[in-house]
């Protein structure tokens, strides 16, 4: 992972007074002391912006000093050059081979042009994505790198190995012919936010753009591999599409990224790594190849009798918002084994189903072809954390769907089982006070799931299951903090001989992950209903049984 090195006061000041204890400080210049030979013992000057030189106790047989700049007694390796140094360009001495990678440049240095010689062999794999470099120098006789327009490369010109970080253009564009994108070349950078790409292209290095500004990036069909967390903590990424050469999807590859709509996994990957897709809560709907066959962890995952997809899709999983995406699989493949937990729809081999955005339009003209003209599709404009947007749940041949009428709010049933989208139910009851669902989900034809905030309460919500089929009400749970994956349950409510019955379940962590029910807990409250409102009412916000 991206190593950020972060200390608090207190440990800086514990660091300061056991690392080098025999050091001597005057002024602006720092003496380390005879024994100092380790990371440990120079590392906490990294960040004090006052230090301007590093000098070395004579007899150390581990450091030097180069002009105040420390560095490996051979002179090989560049370990610190001081924060505190106001001159914005330096030249890294001849026979220097490599650049300490973790605390080298840091933070506050006021470097803007780094000078590389023809020793270097080694650059640092993350870019000084500390400072605020806006251009990289090589001495022309180097054999490993050379520089154009400022911008570090391999000596062939066929890998970007480092974007310069201080740089504050928004877009860049790649030269024709680079064929990598080097690790870390682009870790953290606060500027970049669209980056063209050559035809050329082939792979993109472990962590390239991490925790970058990036928005877009436009990728060729054929690249071959693309590293681990190349992408991760792009929170502003929508604009992204995989490249259908792609075997694997590695670790983290993904996570944390603001993908729009419908993400298709490309036929031909094999493997899908830890967190790989974690946290991609605007994700409407991911499209798994037949060829996938190991998730990250699938072996770990089977010993606890838990599903895979936790691993690849996010630990959240118990939580509402990852079940907000609908999942797309074949009959016979693997993947289809594995998304019959989650909203999905599993079509015969060779068939291609609509997604969110094609169920949206589906259901819009069936409600006109009704004759409601002026219903309009409804979102949750408060949800923050919601991916199906407009509120559609479906699968293959059925969806449920949340319309606005006037003042009226309407929950609506369709199936084209006869070959064309129709409205089959309509229900006022259900949302009569208004209150839009944030999420509505199909599993299967085994159960629709709808999930209402409490009016009263937003940050808790009621969590009902009915039947797909007649949508005779299952359960329902109180929840507390849902949008944060808490998953408490206040009460859990069944239907029963003309009654709902309210109770407060034991809870316990159980095969999949969530939190099941054990048990049967003393009903504290019972409603009775008519058959009709059994079937679809909101049970009105019943308030926490008392102790």
């Amino acid at each position: 992972m991206v190593k950020k090195l972060v200390l608090s006061a207190a440990a800086l000041v514990l660091m300061l007074t056991t690392a080098w204890t025999c050091a001597e400080a005057t002024g602006r210049t720092v003496t380390l002391p005879v024994n100092a030979a380790e990371r440990k013992d120079y590392q906490p000057l990294m960040e004090d912006e006052d230090i301007t030189d590093i000098l070395v106790e004579e007899g150390n047989e581990a450091l030097i000093s180069i002009d105040g700049v420390l560095f490996t007694a051979d002179g090989k390796e560049l370990l610190l050059y001081p924060t505190g140094r106001t001159e914005e360009t330096y030249t890294v001495p001849e026979g220097t081979e490599r650049i300490d990678d973790e605390c080298a440049f840091n933070y506050g240095c006021r470097l803007k042009t780094l000078i590389l010689p023809a020793s270097l062999k080694s650059f640092c794999e993350l870019n000084l994505f500390r400072t605020v470099i806006t251009d990289y120098r090589v001495a022309p006789d180097n054999p490993v790198y050379c520089d154009v327009d400022g911008v570090l490369y391999s000596k062939d010109r066929k890998t970007l190995i480092a974007y310069p970080p201080g740089r504050e253009e928004e877009s860049f564009t790649v030269p024709e012919d680079t064929e990598a994108i080097g690790p870390g070349a682009f870790t953290e950078n606060e500027h970049i936010r669209r980056v063209i790409t050559p035809d050329s292209l082939q792979t993109i290095g472990d962590y390239a753009f991490s925790g970058s500004a990036l928005e877009c990036i436009r990728l060729p069909d054929w690249m071959k591999a693309i590293g681990e967390a190349a992408f991760s903590e792009c929170y502003d990424l929508s604009g992204f599409r995989l490249p259908e050469g792609l075997t694997e999807i590695p670790d983290s590859m993904l996570s944390l990224t603001d993908l729009q709509g419908t993400l298709r996994i490309p036929e031909g990957v094999t493997f899908i790594g830890e967190d790989a897709l974690y946290f991609l809560t605007q994700v409407t709907d991911i499209y798994w190849p037949d060829s996938l066959s190991i998730l990250a962890g699938e072996e770990w995952m089977a010993d606890w009798d838990m599903e895979y997809f936790l691993m690849v899709y996010g630990w959240n999983d118990w939580g509402i918002m990852d079940y907000t995406a609908v999942m797309h699989a074949h009959e016979g493949t693997k993947a289809a084994e594995w998304v019959r937990n989650y909203p999905h729809v599993i079509s015969p081999q060779g068939t291609d189903t609509m997604d969110a955005e094609g169920y949206a339009a589906a259901v819009t003209a069936a409600m006109q072809a009704a004759g409601y003209p002026d219903a309009v599709l409804c979102d949750n404009p408060e949800v923050k954390w919601m991916a199906v947007k407009p509120l559609v749940a479906y699968n293959l041949h059925h969806a449920a769907a949340v319309f606005r009428l006037g003042e009226k709010t309407l929950l609506c049933g369709f199936d084209d089982l006869d070959g064309m989208w129709e409205l089959r139910w309509v229900n006022e009851i259900f949302l009569d006070d208004g209150n839009l669902p944030v999420m509505l989900a199909y599993y299967g034809e085994e159960e629709l799931r709808i999930i209402l905030p409490d009016a009263d309460d937003p940050d808790n919500a009621v969590d009902y299951r009915f039947d797909p089929e007649t949508l005779a009400l299952q359960s329902a749970d109180y929840v507390e903090g849902y949008l944060w994956y808490e998953d408490i349950s206040v009460w859990y409510c069944v239907p029963k001989d003309g009654s709902l019955f309210y109770s407060s379940p034991e809870i316990s962590w159980y095969e999949t992950g969530r939190v099941r029910y054990i048990g049967e807990a003393e009903p504290f409250r019972a409603t009775p209903v008519n058959a009709e409102q059994l079937s679809l009412q909101t049970m009105g916000r019943v308030p926490e049984p008392q102790e």
